[in-house]
């Protein structure tokens, strides 16, 4: 992967992790219920595409887990 290529998306491709979310939610006849929660972002390079004749694309995948 070559920074030249992916510009500024090459800053945001990896794995990035957070465990300190929490998720408030309204309970009925409770008030409101506190979840903690984290998740994993995954992003990464897909290639480049060919779109029309003079231009290339390079594209990243995103997937997040809970």
């Amino acid at each position: 992967m070559s920074d030249i290529e992916y510009c500024p998306l090459a800053r945001i491709i990896g794995v990035w992790k957070g465990d300190n979310g929490t998720d408030v939610a309204p309970v009925p006849n409770d008030g409101i219920k506190h979840n903690p929660y984290s998740e994993i972002l995954t992003r990464e390079p897909a290639g480049d595409v060919s779109n029309a004749s003079k231009q290339k694309l390079w594209a990243v995948r995103y997937h997040q887990t809970a």
